[in-house]
């Protein structure tokens, strides 16, 4: 469901910006693309990845979802806290869900005793 929201509240903001059906129906997949692309270098150790490619995979993250939650938000009927949190919730929680098991995950995997 969230995925569903997500794909028409971006779609309707390409719209509105001017974008043809065609491209406006891309669009989304552009910004989900970076998501998916930025969640699969997230899950990759430190250790097989250098600092910069790090932070070009956080940034790119981070955009994704500033795009993503600033087309849902436009899509509210009303830009007060109740409609703003029901358009805008969609694109942030299945990566608040999975932010925190990065960092369990990421916690445990220090936390282990050496031998």
């Amino acid at each position: 469901m969230a995925a569903y929201a997500s794909y028409i509240h971006q779609r309707d903001f390409a719209r509105q910006g001017g974008a043809d059906p065609v491209s406006a129906s891309l669009w989304p997949l552009s910004v989900d693309g970076l998501l998916l692309l930025a969640t699969v270098g997230l899950l990759k150790r430190p250790a097989q990845c250098g600092r910069w490619k790090r932070c070009v995979v956080w940034t790119a993250f981070l955009l994704g979802i500033a795009v993503s939650l600033a087309a849902s938000i436009a899509a509210a009927p009303s830009l007060t806290w109740k409609p703003v949190l029901v358009a805008g919730w969609p694109p942030v929680a299945p990566y608040s869900c999975r932010s925190s098991s990065w960092s369990t995950t990421r916690r445990s995997a220090h936390d282990r005793p050496m031998t």
